[in-house]
């Protein structure tokens, strides 16, 4: 699935890769992490679920730390930010990463509705993870915003990290990828902040994007690349003029011009 001139799916590859070596190269290496990703989730998961949920000896000493530093100017900061990795924001800013990334081939359509589909995929299997893992959050009492659902792995933190994947993917900017990572780990760490969730529910929120957003990426035939000029799928120049032909002509191809003979050197 490819639009012209940008090829479909949320990784990314270096814009000089049009060959397929390169790009068998980038997707291999995304695989690895991706597979190192899902490792770290497993184990961690593993450990919560043999501790039947009970907070692990990091989750306490840091809930009680952000519980105890939490002024009312950080309070409402928190809940601001928080706010933006849940409702309507994670799919409106996913739908206009697909957009923006589809706009130079006329396919801001598809490439929202992809992008969407990229995010809702993640969000069902992150639901079904949290039904089956059934960790319960930190007691209600130290909450400082609302919260629904169980704990492990965070809804918010997987939400902004697959939406900010999508983001990176659409941006061309160095600066934008980065502010959009650091709002990603900002959304995570109020969740924390305002005590609805331990910080490995949040790390496991992270680690679930990443496996899931590179696996996609190292599965997809058409990694993320502008097309080279040699690459079979870059789209033809509709600017570039074409070389004037001759009015008195024959039509089909040219005819085979015989060469004339080369002339023999006479020995004396």
């Amino acid at each position: 699935m490819t639009w012209r001139g940008r090829q479909w799916w949320p990784g990314a590859v270096t814009a000089g890769s049009g060959s397929r070596g390169g790009a068998w190269r980038e997707r291999r290496g995304s695989l690895l992490v991706a597979a190192l990703c899902a490792l770290l989730f497993v184990a961690l998961t593993t450990v919560v679920l043999v501790r039947h949920g009970q907070p692990l000896p990091g989750d306490a000493a840091s809930h009680d730390w952000a519980r105890r530093h939490r002024p009312p100017v950080a309070l409402a900061l928190g809940r601001a930010v928080t706010a933006t990795g849940t409702g309507v924001w994670p799919y409106l800013l996913a739908a206009l990463a697909g957009a923006f990334a589809g706009r130079a081939a006329h396919r801001w359509l598809r490439g929202a509705l992809l992008a969407l589909a990229v995010l809702v995929a993640g969000q069902l299997i992150r639901t079904g993870l949290m039904e089956l893992i059934d960790r319960a959050r930190p007691l209600r009492h130290d909450w400082a915003t609302h919260a629904s659902g169980y704990s492990f792995p965070s809804g918010h933190a997987t939400t902004s990290a697959i939406v900010a994947g999508l983001l990176c993917w659409a941006a061309r900017r160095a600066v934008t990828r980065a502010v959009v990572l650091c709002w990603a780990v900002a959304v995570g760490l109020t969740r924390i902040e305002l005590g609805v969730h331990w910080p490995t529910d949040v790390a496991a929120g992270w680690l679930l994007a990443a496996t899931w957003l590179l696996t996609l990426h190292a599965l997809s035939p058409h990694p993320i690349a502008p097309a080279s000029p040699g690459d079979p799928d870059a789209p033809e120049s509709p600017d570039a003029p074409e070389s004037p032909r001759d009015p008195d002509a024959p039509e089909g191809p040219a005819p085979d011009v015989p060469r004339p003979p080369t002339p023999r050197r006479i020995r004396r």
